[in-house]
């Protein structure tokens, strides 16, 4: 296998066989159920005081494989940049305007375990039966999640979970404004689907939505490929449901980040002549451009069936005004407040928990906080402009790879995983102007299948290695 345009890092040792790579790993399955299992648990109300716990549960489990599975010598490009941010947040702990010392310390340790994936997944053996499996783990819970949504618009009141305790302590106003009209003239709240958030089915309509075209691509069962498009239709009905008007454009982002990547791997393949590959690519292509239209028409019109006025005006309210403007109501006026008033006051940072969760479990009350609605907000409180760069250079460099990875004329099967994390890595990306995701488990989740791609690339590359050292022997055991 050629490496083509896809570097790794610290070149591949030619001599180390695939045996001594080591035995294909199930933790990262059971780390990922661990996840789900905790966010299930914030669906019941019986959890009382240990909430919290539950809720830092799954960035505990990554600290501590991160400690348990040191990175050997293959980890991801983007790692160095992404320590070196942790390295300005660590110091921001002794910041004179840090929250508390106790939050200032829960502050650097989520943000080191939302990125400790890049470590702890490198060190794992990550061969495409083993990412299939774990994708569909994640696959089976989001389109689940997305599937109670929906049931959560067509029968209000039904199928719901404990609210997040943050959420249910604001104020009736606040509360007001989560409600919409639904198809058949009830008030209904914004379906969460299997999380404690009013509108959390927006993310997991978008994992549903993109994982659903990866499985359509990756299956050969006709059966599984029409299950595959039925979630797909269920996980963009949630996504309008939702009444996110940012989970819209995002799925709506990713979807065509998806489809533009397989035209332009199949111009690649055109360029180095590989013959029924390129006739394949482009089956592939036209492939995910219908079916991408076709789930994206059909969930438009179940949702708006289904939400009624709830989905008919999110959607007129993205389209009423020009995309700068409907931006800058949305949420560009947060980023001009952070460009314009926090930077010249704080370009070094303000102090860890000045802001977000940290603050509201383990904070001083008296020390006076600062609000926070987007992602660059939160990395310039916590580090200032260090911690900007550093972490912007990390996500930068990952997408890069991902990229690199989706239009690969050598990576065949593995070019679908690719794209399939370009995708994800764009509305992430794309998210940071919206809302806080690298303070979440969705930043953590971004690491880690930034991770897994890179995992089963270094994996793919030892195991030809090994195919052609093998070859090689047995050709020369035939001359003696």
């Amino acid at each position: 296998m050629s490496a083509g345009s896809i570097r790794i890092p610290r070149a591949l040792s030619r001599t180390a066989s695939v045996s001594q790579f080591g035995h294909i790993s199930r933790i990262l399955e059971w780390f990922v159920i661990g996840e789900f299992v905790c966010q299930l648990a914030l669906l019941s109300q019986s959890i009382g005081s240990i909430r919290v716990v539950v809720r830092c549960a799954a960035f505990g489990a990554s600290l501590v494989m991160a400690f348990l599975l040191p990175p050997g010598k293959q980890t991801h490009p983007s790692t160095k940049p992404a320590l070196v941010g942790m390295a300005f947040v660590g110091l921001a702990v002794f910041h004179p305007s840090t929250n508390s010392l106790a939050a200032g310390l829960a502050q650097f340790a989520i943000n080191v375990a939302i990125m400790a994936p890049l470590l702890w997944v490198s060190h794992l053996t990550l061969d495409k039966a083993e990412v299939r499996r774990v994708l569909l783990i994640i696959f089976a819970f989001q389109a689940t999640s997305s599937l109670i949504g929906v049931l959560q618009v067509y029968f209000p009141g039904e199928f719901r979970g404990s609210l997040s305790s943050v959420i249910a302590s604001q104020n009736a106003s606040y509360l007001r404004g989560l409600y919409y009209k639904n198809g058949a003239g009830s008030m209904v709240m914004r379906p969460s689907g299997l999380t404690d958030t009013p509108g959390g089915v927006g993310m997991a309509g978008q994992y549903a939505t993109l994982l659903s075209l990866y499985f359509f691509l990756t299956e050969t069962t006709p059966l599984l490929r029409a299950a595959a498009v039925v979630a797909a239709i269920i996980g963009v009905t949630a996504v309008y449901l939702s009444g996110v008007k940012a989970a819209m454009i995002l799925l709506a982002l990713g979807l065509a980040v998806f489809v533009a990547l397989f035209f332009w791997r199949t111009q690649n393949l055109r360029g180095v002549r590989l013959g029924s590959r390129v006739t394949r690519a482009r089956t592939s292509a036209i492939q995910v451009l219908a079916i991408t239209a076709v789930v994206a028409g059909v969930g438009y019109f179940l949702a708006s069936h289904i939400g009624g006025q709830g989905v008919t005006e999110a959607t007129g309210r993205l389209t009423q005004s020009a995309p700068g403007t409907v931006f800058y109501q949305e949420r560009g006026q947060f980023l001009e407040y952070t460009l314009t008033t926090l930077l010249p006051q704080y370009p070094f940072g303000a102090g860890l928990a000045r802001w977000g969760m940290m603050s509201y479990y383990f904070g001083n009350p008296d020390n006076p906080g600062i609000w926070a609605e987007i992602q660059w907000t939160g990395w310039l409180l916590d580090g200032g402009v260090p911690l900007v760069l550093a972490y912007g250079v990390a996500i930068f460099i990952a997408l890069r790879f991902a990229v690199k990875c989706a239009i690969s004329p050598a990576l065949a099967d593995l070019s679908i995983f690719g794209a399939l994390v370009a995708a994800f890595d764009v509305g992430l990306i794309a998210g940071t102007f919206d809302y806080i995701p690298f303070i979440t488990g969705m930043g953590m989740d971004f690491w880690i299948l930034n991770a897994m791609l890179f995992g089963a690339i270094v994996y793919a590359y030892r195991e030809a290695d090994g195919r052609g050292r093998r070859r090689n022997e047995a050709v020369s055991a035939g001359y003696r």
